[in-house]
């Protein structure tokens, strides 16, 4: 399985108008869209309420994910990547979605 489990820190530090910083541990799944049908086998359930769930509908409209990612990247730079596309997302938990920051990491055949 491709798809894993990021783990690392926010920090944010502002000077003015007043000076204010904090840290926070974050966690984020990079899932490989080739493996959604392979996610309830580690816990994240397909398009249901759960603690953890992946809802199509929460990316890029929903429907084929993939397709839709390439065909996104084969507008903007005229080159079509044809192999794996990597997800690195939040995810529903317990009903809740918010997720302002999704990053699409698509591969060529060759990786």
């Amino acid at each position: 399985m491709n798809s894993t489990l990021y783990v690392g820190t926010v920090r944010h530090r502002r000077f003015t108008p007043v000076d204010h910083r904090f840290d926070y541990d974050i966690f984020m799944p990079l899932i490989d869209l080739d493996e959604l049908d392979q996610l309830p086998a580690v816990g994240i359930r397909l398009e249901r309420f759960s603690a953890a769930s992946f809802r199509r509908k929460d990316y890029l409209g929903g429907g084929d994910i993939k397709t839709k990612a390439q065909d996104r990247i084969a507008e903007l730079t005229g080159e079509r990547p044809d192999g794996r596309v990597m997800l690195l997302c939040q995810l529903c938990y317990f009903g809740c979605y918010f997720n302002p920051v999704n990053f699409y990491y698509l591969y060529d055949k060759a990786g």
